[in-house]
C-alpha cells in the first residue's frame, strides 16, 4: 500500500511547478482549471489568487465527485504528469477543508498576496527556513489559524510539514494548544514527532496520526500486544517488491511499540 501515499510527490511537483510560474502564472493558470464551478479563490479578482489560496482550495475539492475534474485539469494546466488515479479515495488521504470552510487566505476585502509568496517560497524548499515574525504575520490574517496554514503547508512541502491537529493528537505534545500555538511551539511539535518516528516523512507521520487518532478505527490501542510484518501475500513471497518499494519503514514499527505506552 505504498502507493497511498503517492498523492505527496504529486503535489510536491505541483508547488515547484507553481514556484516556477510566478505570481502572473499562478493567476493566469488558476483560471484555467476546471473547478467544477467557481470557487471562492476565483471571486475576488488577482489579488485572492495567491499559492495558499490555490493550495487549499485543491484541498478543498478532494471529494469523489469533484476530483477526477479538477485534479487531472490541474495537472494539464501546469505541464505535470497525471495525479494518482482520482477514482480512488485511498490515494488522497491528506488535510481535507470541508466544503464550508473559507480556503482562501483573505477576507475578501484585505489581500496580502506579497506576503503569502514570501512564505510559500520559503516552505517550498527541501530544508525550509521559515522566518517566524512572517510566519506570525500570516497565522494573523483574518480567516487565518494554525490548523489551517499548517495543513496548506502540508500541501505545499508534505516531505517536511506534519500539520498541527496531527501534531496535537500525538502523546509527545500534550498540552499543545492550537489557539494559542505560534512558531516556536509548532515547530517544537514537529521536531517531537520527527524524533518519535525517525526517518518518516512528514507525509507518513500525517497518515498514521489521521488513521490512529482521527479515523475511528485506530491501528493500536493500549492493549495491543504483537505486531506482524510478513512479505508472504497473494500466496508467493513478496520480499523483492517489499524491499524496492520500502513498504514500511522497520524504525517506525519499533517506535509503534514505543507509542503504545502513550496511549494508555
Amino acid at each position: 500500500m505504498k502507493e497511498i501515499h503517492d498523492w505527496a510527490p504529486w503535489f510536491r511537483e505541483l508547488a515547484r511547478a507553481v514556484l516556477g510560474a510566478g505570481e502572473a502564472g499562478l493567476i493566469t493558470q488558476a483560471r484555467r482549471v476546471d473547478w467544477v464551478g467557481k470557487p471562492e479563490l476565483l471571486r475576488n479578482g488577482d489579488p485572492g489568487i495567491d499559492p495558499f489560496s490555490f493550495f487549499y482550495s485543491l484541498a478543498q475539492k478532494n471529494t469523489k465527485n469533484q476530483r477526477s475534474r479538477v485534479y487531472p485539469s490541474v495537472a494539464k494546466c501546469f505541464g505535470l504528469v497525471p495525479p494518482p488515479d482520482p477514482d480512488n479515495v485511498d490515494l488522497y488521504t491528506f488535510p481535507t477543508p470541508s466544503p464550508q470552510t473559507p480556503a482562501v487566505f483573505n477576507d475578501r476585502s484585505e489581500f496580502r498576496p506579497d506576503l503569502l509568496w514570501r512564505l510559500f517560497r520559503q516552505a517550498v524548499e527541501d530544508e525550509p527556513q521559515i522566518d517566524p515574525e512572517l510566519f506570525q504575520e500570516v497565522l494573523e490574517i483574518k480567516f487565518v489559524a494554525i490548523v489551517k496554514l499548517t495543513q496548506t503547508l502540508c500541501l505545499i512541502n508534505p516531505d517536511y510539514f506534519v500539520s498541527a491537529d496531527a501534531l496535537e493528537c500525538l502523546p509527545a505534545s500534550r498540552g499543545m494548544d492550537l489557539k494559542r500555538c505560534g512558531h516556536a511551539e509548532y515547530v517544537s511539535a514537529m521536531d517531537k514527532a520527527k524524533r518519535t518516528f525517525p526517518k518518516c516523512h512528514a507525509y507518513e507521520i500525517n497518515a498514521f496520526v489521521f488513521f490512529q487518532y482521527m479515523s475511528g478505527s485506530p491501528l493500536i490501542t493500549a492493549e495491543s500486544r504483537y505486531f506482524q510484518v510478513s512479505t508472504r501475500a497473494y500466496k508467493d513471497d513478496r520480499w523483492t517488491d517489499f524491499d524496492r518499494v520500502g513498504g514500511l519503514r522497520v524504525a517506525t514499527a519499533f517506535r509503534l511499540l514505543d507509542l503504545r505506552a502513550g496511549l494508555r
